[in-house]
Parts: structure tokens; C-alpha cells; sequence
């Protein structure tokens, strides 16, 4: 962030009549950086930016959905995981207390909370590709086509689950087992895509 010397807004600009106009907005600069960097900041981070671009997908119906239509929503939902993932794993090697800390830095993540989080973002990304999967039932070409254009979404997503069972599984205790709700009702759709990785990380 690009540091500068006070500015005295109200004083103007010596031997003009302009104000001086502050060209950043302080408050949402504050918000961010009042953000902790841990497990539950990256994955509530991740779930708002997730919501609009898996939104996209809702849209689609058997008279509109492309493969080109896939491919880029898969493409953004990819690049958000992957910077997830690289922030957490940048905790690793971290003090426990920093790894586990709420969004605003007052209590430690139990694992109810991190089943939560997490089945946010298994929902988001997962539900939004069943719906697709459903409305190319029967295409046998088109389904075929999808699955095999959504394979690097799954890499993502199976890269999103290793690192933070590494960060917390430990010792939080058996996150998969607590993901057991949301898996259950997954699973249909993780087969569907082959997601072997994913269905052997969680045990399904």
C-alpha cells in the first residue's frame, strides 16, 4: 500500500480555491485491513467472491448453456480458489491462535465453524454445477463435454480441501466426518464428475 504525508483536507491547496479531494476511500481501506489473515477470513473472503460468479451458471437452461459458458465461469471460479489456496497456505509453519482466529480477531474457529465455512463453499461451487449437469441430462455428447471441461475445477477445489485439513485437522479433530450433512448430499454430483480426488480426501 502507497504511503503518503498527512494531508490537511480542510485547508485546501495553498493559494487556490480547490479542496483538497482524499482519491481513496478510507473506510474500505480500514475494513480491509482490520480483516485477519487466517483460515476463517480466507474462507468467508472466498465465499463472497464465489456467490456471483457461481450465480452465473443458475442462469443457464438446455435452450443456453454452451461449453464456452461453462469454461469461463469454471475459469473464474478456478483463479478465486487457487488465490484462496495460496493464502492459506502461506499460514502454514503460523502459531495455532493465528491459523484458527475469527474474522475479527476475538475468538479461536471451532469445528463447527470451519464445517460451516467450508460447507459454504462445497455448496456454492458444487450445487451451481449440478444444476448445469441437470439441465444436459440425456445430452450424452454435451455431458460428456461438460465433465471434462469442469476437471480443473475439481483440481482446485481438491487443492482448497488439502490444504486446510492440513492447517486444522489436527486439531480441530475429524473435519471430514463433521462435513458429513453436505457430503452426503454432494457426493451424487462429485460421482457424476469423477472427481476421484476429491471423493477419496473425504472419504466417500
Amino acid at each position: 500500500m502507497t504511503s503518503a504525508a498527512p494531508i490537511d483536507v480542510a485547508a485546501g491547496v495553498a493559494g487556490t480555491d480547490v479542496d483538497v479531494v482524499l482519491p481513496i476511500d478510507v473506510p474500505a481501506i480500514l475494513e480491509r485491513d482490520a480483516v485477519v489473515p487466517s483460515v476463517a477470513g480466507i474462507l468467508t473472503g472466498l465465499t463472497g467472491q464465489l456467490t456471483p460468479i457461481v450465480g452465473e451458471l443458475d442462469y443457464l437452461t438446455g435452450a443456453n448453456v454452451t461449453i464456452d459458458a461453462v469454461e469461463q465461469v469454471s475459469a473464474q471460479v478456478i483463479a478465486v480458489v487457487q488465490t484462496a489456496v495460496s493464502e492459506l497456505q502461506a499460514l502454514v509453519g503460523k502459531p495455532v491462535d493465528t491459523i484458527l482466529v475469527t474474522v475479527d480477531g476475538t475468538a479461536e474457529l471451532a469445528l463447527g465453524d470451519l464445517v460451516a465455512l467450508l460447507s459454504a463453499v462445497l455448496g456454492l461451487i458444487f450445487h451451481a454445477v449440478g444444476h448445469v449437469l441437470e439441465i444436459v441430462n440425456g445430452r450424452l455428447e454435451l455431458v460428456g463435454a461438460i465433465v471434462q471441461s469442469l476437471g480443473p475445477l475439481c483440481g482446485a477445489v481438491f487443492a482448497l480441501l488439502q490444504i486446510v485439513l492440513q492447517l486444522v485437522g489436527n486439531v480441530l479433530g475429524d473435519v471430514v466426518s463433521a462435513l458429513g450433512g453436505v457430503l452426503v448430499e454432494l457426493s451424487p454430483i462429485l460421482v457424476k464428475l469423477g472427481a476421484d480426488s476429491i471423493l477419496q480426501i473425504l472419504n466417500l
